[in-house]
């Protein structure tokens, strides 16, 4: 994986570390669909995640005799705080989908899934900890795992599935499958995906294998389960894509929303300054400005944009400000777009940037316009009035003006007596 010289691919070892610091810093850039799949991996692979704690005790120790007993896993509490890592990461990716999509309240549902599942780490080990008997310790563990297993079981199958939909021409499943021809093999999934998310109560069972093998059983039917799972929320999310025309190799989350067409830019515009007066966004608001003074202190430690929710400025000459590392990728746009190359073309060969930066998203843009009625607002109370020359986009004055229509007028009857066309004020 860290290989620095050129070979075994180090395009895709380069891309894996880079996916893998995204997935830790989880609440510092935008969640892409590579992002919180890579996080859900992680959350099947707790088992290896909190052995670590186990190697480092062992090496610490230089591999004593009694190294079950002196680096158990069962008597600290960096088990716990490893094996939770996972889910919590995935918890910071939920939080800051619910503040990118301005408060869409299934990210904080599925927040509280992943902090149910940290609930249900501590509550595991707390009881381990404290010598595996019965009590109160006990009964909380198995509270938590109940609630934890029929939370994230239902939502593997309502949500990151799309199954069970009612009106579904296929029964229990939904309108358009990706496997057509092998529809039963949706059912066993979903039994086999319960069972499996019910798998801890091996631990509480009488007699069989000691608990580090019930642990590694366990943590082996969880990858298998999650094996299944890939399969499925792939060709459920392939599914969406081509339902919504969003067919991309790294979809952006939240999808980004086409901008208006011109003639509709003036409602756009009324609605924004009307949704500005609500609670809500003034609430969104506020969480956007310290996200902002967070995320820019963090930008040179990954080398990858941090897009900061409401990045957009409007200078004095009314071009629009994005954060460095993404107004490369701008002007590029808008030269290709003067040398009249295709803008559908793309503009770098770079498999991890060119998806993520290729717009800057509804929010700045919504930002962009607020700030440039501000500012004519404001001008429009300090300077005399101004008019627009026409067809050119200049604002003029009124003595100005005057001097434009005669000099117009100067031309028309120049082309007239040559026997010309006469120019039409669009073409001044």
């Amino acid at each position: 994986m860290f290989n620095p010289l050129p070979v075994l691919y180090p395009t895709a070892r380069w891309w894996m570390i880079r996916s893998f610091t995204r997935v830790i810093l989880a609440g510092l850039v935008r969640v892409e669909f590579r992002d919180f799949f890579l996080g859900d991996e992680l959350n099947s692979l707790y088992y290896a995640v909190y052995n670590l704690g186990f190697m480092f005790c062992t090496y610490h120790h230089r591999w004593p005799a009694n190294v079950a007993s002196v680096c158990s896993t069962n008597s600290t509490w960096t088990s716990a705080i490893l094996s939770a890592l996972p889910a919590f990461w995935r918890l910071g990716q939920s939080v800051r989908r619910y503040l990118d999509s301005d408060g869409l309240i299934i990210h904080l549902l599925n927040a509280g899934k992943y902090s149910m599942s940290v609930a249900y780490f501590f509550a595991y080990f707390g009881w381990r900890i404290h010598g595996s008997v019965g009590g109160w310790r006990k009964s909380i563990w198995i509270l938590f795992g109940v609630l934890n297993s029929c939370y994230v079981s239902s939502w593997d199958i309502y949500m990151d599935w799309s199954l069970l939909r009612r009106n579904s021409r296929h029964f229990l499943l939904r309108p358009e499958l990706g496997f057509k021809e092998h529809t039963w093999i949706y059912y066993p999934a979903m039994v086999l995906d319960i069972l499996l998310r019910f798998a801890w109560v091996w631990y509480i069972a009488p007699g069989g294998p000691s608990v580090p093998v019930r642990g590694f059983c366990l943590a082996v039917m969880e990858v298998g389960r999650r094996i299944m799972w890939n399969g499925i929320r792939v060709e459920s999310e392939h599914i969406g894509n081509v339902d919504g025309y969003r067919v991309t190799r790294d979809v952006p989350l939240p999808y980004v929303i086409p901008e208006a067409p011109a003639e509709r830019q003036d409602n756009l515009e009324e609605e924004i300054d009307r949704e500005s007066s609500t609670r809500k966004s003034r609430f969104f608001s506020t969480l956007h400005r310290w996200h902002k003074g967070i995320v820019q202190d963090f930008a040179p430690i990954t080398n990858m944009s941090l897009p900061i929710l409401r990045s957009g400025s409007i200078t004095a000459d009314n071009s629009p400000q994005f954060p460095s590392t993404r107004r490369k990728d701008y002007s590029k746009r808008q030269t290709s777009t003067k040398h009249g190359h295709d803008s559908s073309t793309p503009a770098s060969e770079d498999d991890d940037d060119d998806d993520a930066e290729a717009a800057y998203g509804i929010s700045e843009a919504e930002e962009v316009i607020r700030e440039r009625r501000r500012q004519e607002d404001s001008k429009g109370a300090n300077k005399p009035k101004e008019r627009m020359s026409p067809g050119s986009g200049i604002e003029l004055d009124d003595s100005q003006l005057v001097e434009e229509m005669q000099r117009a007028e100067q031309m028309q009857v120049a082309c007239e007596d040559e026997g010309g066309t006469a120019p039409t004020k669009n073409t001044l």
